[in-house]
């Protein structure tokens, strides 16, 4: 290098001039390469290449931010929806002690003084018996277990003479019979001093729940007909009421049933095994 104040060649470590004594600038240290850094603010003045390189950075960065707040938002969901989980888990689960109830409206739940026990189609009860049946009170629409007594079944000769005293006609091969049952009502404090029509539907049902009959090929619904003077009764009073119904002769093997298909149904039958 020269000396900017003699212009002579000095060597490049040299602090001094040696001929003229001048202060030279001091060097670093010649084996490090040396890079300058530029730092610009003003992103009109950087290169293109430069740029497209800040914009995907924050890109970059931006897709970061999203994901963060996604995974946010589904771990909230998934836990609101643990907490719902769980909560319907314990509600189904609870235990609540309750008394049990003979009666369906918007009535609350009580206890029942009926005595009967259950029984179906398939598994009747015999004469004598006493079984559960749901009495539907249409005035105040409401459904109540009674207490029913089967009281005899009506052979054919005196179920024929009810039949015609009441100008009812008998299909060809067919008999008439009967069932006379009585009715106890225990739960239905809601009649206070009023009364209800005690008569009950009544069905015959063959074994496996069939309610019809197969005679020479053909099925035949059987129309249970009640005989009742229509006297209505209040809670705690009883009624004795007879039906008759047509089946073919000789047909025994049957159950008639009293109730409500969709609530109770309380089954009796001649002929128990």
């Amino acid at each position: 290098m020269k000396c900017p104040n003699c212009n002579r060649e000095v060597f490049i470590t040299s602090k001094n001039c040696p001929y003229c004594r001048f202060e030279l600038q001091p060097t670093n240290d010649i084996n490090t390469p040396k890079m300058a850094i530029i730092k610009d603010e003003n992103p009109e003045k950087l290169k293109p290449d430069q740029l497209k390189i800040d914009a995907k950075r924050e890109k970059v960065k931006d897709h970061s931010s999203d994901k963060f707040f996604i995974g946010i938002i589904v771990v909230g969901v998934l836990v609101l929806a643990l907490l719902i989980i769980n909560r319907t888990f314990d509600k189904d689960h609870k235990v609540v002690a309750t008394e049990s109830s003979t009666t369906e409206n918007t009535t609350s739940k009580k206890a029942t003084f009926n005595i009967g026990e259950r029984s179906t189609y398939d598994y009747p009860l015999s004469v004598g018996g006493t079984t559960l049946a749901t009495l539907y009170d249409s005035e105040a629409d409401v459904y109540t277990d009674v207490d029913v007594t089967a009281v005899r079944f009506i052979e054919a000769p005196e179920a024929m003479t009810i039949a015609q005293n009441q100008g009812a006609t008998l299909h060809d091969g067919f008999e008439w019979q009967g069932f006379v049952y009585e009715i106890k009502l225990n739960d239905l404090e809601y009649l206070k001093d009023h009364a209800v029509s005690p008569i009950l539907n009544a069905k015959l049902y063959k074994w496996g729940g069939n309610d019809y009959f197969i005679y020479e090929g053909h099925h035949y619904f059987i129309d249970v007909k009640t005989v009742y003077n229509s006297i209505k009764i209040k809670n705690k009073e009883t009624a004795a009421i007879t039906v008759y119904y047509e089946v073919p002769i000789g047909e025994t093997e049957y159950s008639i049933c009293l109730g409500n298909e969709l609530h109770t149904l309380g089954c009796f039958s001649k002929f128990v095994t």
